[in-house]
């Protein structure tokens, strides 16, 4: 664990469901439901857009991070035959990927381009790409984080070492047996 959320949202129930964390969760849908009830729906409108480009941006980050993967898991002289699971259609589909999402994500506001330049329906379309970057860009601020080659990616830990095929599988928990 890394304890990159705050203390209260870490704690769960005996079942191992965060409590606190659903609760949130719930708390925000519901107040995003009031705010559909009422006024015109722009707020309504900006949450949606919010919601909808940051799951494609989630998408394009894992498209992203799989790429990164497995060039360091290359690099520093692992089999890729040697992983419990290979994507069939790498690098092409995470690439693939990368460009629909791309396109997505900037073609979704067209409405705002289409009958002139409606300034409202651009920021509605748009308003969380900015929002991604400073998030994305507080965190490398505040915690001194750096990019990473992929010569020097940390691919051991939190894996799990193999020991029939002696080899290290990463991105499993070394905790499990």
């Amino acid at each position: 664990m890394h304890n990159q959320a705050p203390a209260v949202f870490r704690k769960v129930t005996k079942r191992g469901i965060p409590i606190w964390c659903l609760a949130l969760s719930l708390g925000v849908a519901t107040v995003i439901f009031l705010f559909s009830l009422i006024g015109n729906q722009v707020v309504y409108t900006w949450i949606l857009s919010l919601s909808g480009v940051t799951g494609f941006a989630a998408w394009a980050g894992i498209s992203f991070a799989h790429l990164r993967f497995r060039r360091a898991y290359v690099r520093q002289g692992y089999d890729v035959k040697d992983l419990p699971y290979t994507a069939i259609l790498y690098p092409f589909g995470p690439v693939f990927c990368l460009v629909i999402i791309i396109v997505i994500i900037f073609s979704q506001g067209w409405t705002a381009f289409a009958n002139g330049f409606d300034a409202r329906s651009f920021v509605s379309s748009y308003v969380s790409i900015p929002v991604i970057l400073i998030l994305y860009g507080g965190w490398k601020y505040f915690k001194k984080t750096k990019w990473v080659r992929p010569e020097e990616a940390d691919l051991i830990r939190d894996s799990i070492f193999d020991p029939e095929s002696d080899v290290y599988i990463p991105g499993r928990n070394s905790r499990e047996k």
